[in-house]
């Protein structure tokens, strides 16, 4: 008779458990359906040109020295224009430069103090895409 008792009270933890299991398991299931989206893949063809006629290449160089430059005068422009001959359309573009501020020596501006020059640069971007 114990053993009937043992073996009914494994049955009903068995199928207590097995309840639980299977309601917990439908609380926390859900399925949920998106229709009509899709990806699509793309290339990213940048092109480089001096001249925005182009020829157009993977990469150009540009250095421009500017000389005898003075607080308030204009800076000459010097240009590199880019172009995207990819299928993807983007809208960021980041460009980086590095530049250098020579000072000649001996000095012969009236410069108190040379650690006073503040570099400046101004970059201004067109994006094209074809």
């Amino acid at each position: 008779m114990m053993n009937r008792k043992i073996f009914a009270c494994w049955i009903i933890i068995a199928v207590v458990s097995t309840l639980l299991g299977a309601g917990t398991r439908a609380y926390f299931s859900d399925t949920e359906t998106s229709r009509g989206n899709y990806f699509q893949a793309g290339t990213l063809d940048l092109k480089l040109s001096h001249s925005s006629n182009g020829p157009w290449t993977d990469g150009v160089t540009g250095t421009w020295t500017l000389l005898n430059m003075l607080p308030g005068n204009e800076t000459p422009i010097g240009r590199v224009y880019l172009k995207n001959f990819g299928s993807v359309v983007s809208s960021t573009l980041k460009i980086t430069c590095n530049y250098t501020v020579t000072e000649e020596t001996p000095q012969t501006e009236s410069d108190i103090d040379p650690n006073t020059d503040q570099q400046q640069t101004s970059i201004q971007t067109k994006w094209q895409s074809t």
